[in-house]
């Protein structure tokens, strides 16, 4: 369930991506990224995470706060910093990717082995080098993930 929404999510990030590397402009209104249809990402993945685990589970919390700050940080930051991807609507939607991978990590961890976890992910790894990322910290996110990915074949354990 929450590796369909990452999917489905990378698919909207492609999709903005390419609006906003200069050629927004040859793109029809009816397939651009509206406003509401990353509300609507939001609202969606929340209402999703809240039925699968219920509103009141970790899972469930922990998205909700995180998006939470993330709305925060993006007001607080709106015409005085420069986000990631370039823009807010780019960084957000990189921010609610990174808030379900942790999820299916936390959830995948808990109802598999660690070899599983180790397996998770490698997964993530070859999904995150196929999507289009801000190649200033796509690098440095891979790098990340693959110590992760040593970390928990070594069985170590991340506090």
């Amino acid at each position: 369930m929450i590796e369909n929404l990452i999917k489905e999510g990378h698919k909207l990030l492609e999709r903005l991506e390419r609006e906003f590397d200069g050629r927004w402009r040859d793109f029809p209104p009816a397939k651009r990224v509206s406003h509401a249809e990353l509300n609507a990402w939001y609202r969606g993945i929340q209402l999703v995470v809240d039925s699968e685990f219920g509103p009141e589970s970790s899972a469930a919390k922990a998205l909700r706060s995180g998006l939470e700050r993330m709305t925060q940080e993006s007001w607080a930051g709106l015409g005085r910093v420069t986000p990631t991807g370039g823009n807010w609507d780019t960084h957000n939607l990189m921010e609610s990717l990174g808030l379900l991978t942790q999820l299916r990590l936390l959830t995948g961890h808990r109802k598999s082995a660690e070899s599983d976890t180790s397996r998770v992910l490698a997964d993530v790894l070859r999904e995150c080098k196929s999507v289009v990322t801000n190649s200033v910290y796509a690098e440095n996110l891979l790098a990340s993930l693959r110590e992760l990915q040593i970390c928990f074949e070594n069985t170590c354990y991340i506090a």
